[in-house]
């Protein structure tokens, strides 16, 4: 026995809601209901093979239907849970492998034209936010922070050339293979046709370009160079476009309702992660600034988000991107893998306190005790009766109450394929089967 607020003053969050609502089968009572669709942030959590994936589709059909002008970024690791059924013609995968998707729908990168999207003044604060991105792995190892920083610097400073000393937009492979293959010294005079350059060339390699006649490539610039062909080198696949002209700013200033998908590939994991963690990155720090001209509403859905390894903003997202039309949808295996893509300052508390930010939980058969634990404080407790049967028959039944989780562990534990709670903002969660 349960004491709980009468029915009838309780709002059912699954009352029928016309057709645009996921129709499912509450249980145990069998009603037929509707799950409404909404704007608001969506957790879907559960093992593998027990319907995330299939209520995550039937939920986004729903919201395109909704509003079809809706702007929207995919990730995805399977090579067609999402693109299979909600790429159009005319939209764009990012992905490392360039055999996965005709040339029409492959996002191919061009750096510079990014940068030059943005107006003059923006360049060099903007140019940094993509080094940052680009150079976060080798950053790490505080030992080697001379040399790393160096490396940056020269990344950095041979586009300023291009930019402030040349009107045209190369492709990221003219680019890279620019840096890559051009004897030192030339790399060191090119540098230096950009005059605020000067003073790192000075720094980290001794190098006056008014004085070059014997100049030899000291140690400290050779180990400069040496970090920056490690970064150059994760250009690979389609970021290594030859003829690309594809930028996210065009994205968010496109035609309404644009998708972008973004297709991880593992086994290409060290080159993909630093262009995903940029490119979730920039798209929402759009969507959050205030300065932004961007004015749709998008939703990202994220499934097995925790694979790209690095904080790209997803706290913020979540916790501040409804009151700037951005919703959110994360699918994940377990509540700990989210502790991926958390700032490393206080990573466990603030994925923690990000959860405030999912109005609306979906949580189908669960696989690890944490996120049972989780999901059972996220759900609430409440006072239950139980009666003890006495080992004798002639002693009274003992009544007992103590205060237990709404949903218990035998609860998660037993639901079945296609079986889930749905707990949508105050409302008491609600056990349902998705219909086919």
């Amino acid at each position: 026995m349960i004491y709980q607020i009468p029915s009838e003053h309780v709002k059912d969050p699954l009352q029928p809601a016309g057709d645009i609502g996921i129709p499912a089968e509450r249980l145990p009572d069998g009603e037929i209901v509707n799950i409404p669709v909404s704007a608001l942030n969506i957790l879907v959590t559960g093992t593998t093979r027990y319907g995330k994936t299939t209520f995550t589709k039937k939920f986004i059909h729903r919201r395109f239907r909704q509003n079809p002008l809706l702007y929207a970024v995919f990730f995805q690791i399977k090579p067609d849970d999402f693109t299979g059924e909600f790429m159009r013609p005319q939209d764009k995968a990012i992905t490392f492998s360039n055999l996965l998707f005709p040339a029409d729908n492959l996002f191919q990168w061009n750096l510079i034209r990014e940068v030059r999207c943005h107006k003059r003044e923006e360049w060099s604060s903007f140019l940094k936010e993509i080094t940052s991105c680009l150079f976060a792995d080798v950053m790490l190892d505080k030992r080697n922070m001379v040399w790393a920083d160096g490396a940056r610097n020269v990344f950095e400073d041979f586009c300023q050339v291009i930019l402030h000393c040349y009107s045209n937009c190369p492709s990221n492979k003219a680019l890279i293979e620019g840096m890559k293959y051009i004897p030192r010294i030339d790399l060191l005079r090119f540098l230096a046709k950009y005059p605020p350059n000067r003073s790192m060339l000075m720094d980290n390699f001794g190098f006056d370009p008014d004085h070059i006649e014997g100049y030899q490539l000291q140690r400290k610039g050779s180990d400069i160079l040496f970090f920056l062909q490690n970064v150059l080198d994760k250009f690979d696949g389609s970021f290594m476009s030859a003829s690309g002209e594809d930028t996210i700013y065009d994205f968010l200033h496109g035609a309404y309702g644009e998708r972008l998908f973004i297709v991880h590939d593992q086994g290409k994991k060290a080159s993909s992660i630093l262009f995903e963690q940029f490119f979730l990155k920039y798209i929402g720090d759009q969507m959050l600034s205030l300065t932004s001209d961007f004015s749709g509403e998008m939703i990202w859905v994220l499934d097995e988000i925790d694979k790209i390894e690095h904080d790209f903003g997803l706290t913020q997202a979540v916790t501040l991107g409804q009151q700037f039309g951005l919703q959110i949808l994360v699918s994940t295996q377990s509540i700990e893998s989210l502790y991926a893509v958390a700032p490393d300052l206080n990573g466990e508390h603030l994925t923690n306190a990000s959860l405030a930010g999912f109005p609306v939980t979906v949580a189908f058969h669960p696989g690890d005790p944490h996120t049972i634990e989780t999901l059972r404080k996220l759900y609430g407790e409440c006072r239950k009766q139980f009666v003890e049967m006495p080992l004798s028959r002639y002693d009274r039944p003992i009544v007992r109450s103590e205060i237990r989780p709404l949903v218990e562990d035998s609860d998660f534990a037993s639901l079945n394929v296609g079986e889930c709670y749905i707990k949508s903002r105050s409302d008491p969660p609600m056990r349902v089967r998705i219909l086919p």
